[in-house]
């Protein structure tokens, strides 16, 4: 919950996560599931920026 709280960018989502998860209507597996989502959405974003400037300076 904690790795969530630093890379969801979206609060709203985040604190109905904490509820669900907290009531014991989410387990672990689904939160841990969720984290692994958001975290490769922004390693791709990396991935693509990095790609975009590399592309930049070797043409």
């Amino acid at each position: 919950m904690k790795y969530l709280g630093f890379f969801l960018e979206d609060d709203a989502e985040l604190e109905h996560i904490k509820k669900e998860y907290g009531a014991g209507r989410m387990l672990t597996g689904e939160v841990k599931k969720r984290l692994i989502e958001v975290l490769t959405e922004m390693v791709d974003r990396h991935r693509r920026a990095r790609f975009a400037f590399t592309d930049r300076v070797t043409d």
